[in-house]
């Protein structure tokens, strides 16, 4: 067996385990042993990265794992942080911000941009009109300055 299979063997006859045995799992192998008059099984890695830490996180979890080592709670309530009371209420500040020009205002002026919008409008209508001589349920909608049919 490897070093951590050595290690377990060697840790589990010191704490008085009985019938320890290797047998191979799935994916790892695993050490058998009884313990307390109950079965238990460890798996444990078969190749390790760093021997020294593998070995040592190894017979963390072996201890923890038969009651050995007090655990801390690790699930349920955690600690809370606790809210600091506001120091002095907050002040409200009326900032009056003025309106922003028209970005559109200087086109809007241009007798191009009416003789688009008067095309834009003749064109809807016309769709409209074609639409209900169809029997057909179009609405012409005007959007952004051009003349759009929707269903």
């Amino acid at each position: 067996m490897n070093e951590i299979g050595n290690a377990l063997a060697a840790e589990l006859d010191r704490l008085g385990a009985t019938d320890i045995r290797f047998a191979h799992g799935s994916k790892h192998p695993r050490i058998h042993f009884t313990w307390n008059g109950e079965e238990h099984y460890r798996a444990f890695a078969g190749t390790p990265r760093n021997a020294g830490d593998a070995i040592h996180e190894t017979l963390r979890d072996l201890r923890h794992q038969l009651g050995l080592v007090k655990t801390k709670k690790r699930v349920g309530d955690r600690r809370r942080r606790r809210l600091k009371p506001i120091a002095a209420p907050i002040r409200v500040v009326d900032c009056h911000v003025p309106e922003r020009p028209d970005p559109m205002a200087p086109l809007r002026r241009h007798p191009q941009f009416a003789a688009a919008q008067a095309w834009a409008l003749d064109q809807a209508w016309r769709a409209l009109f074609i639409a209900r001589a169809l029997g057909q349920g179009y609405v012409p909608v005007m959007a952004g300055g051009r003349a759009q049919v929707t269903a």
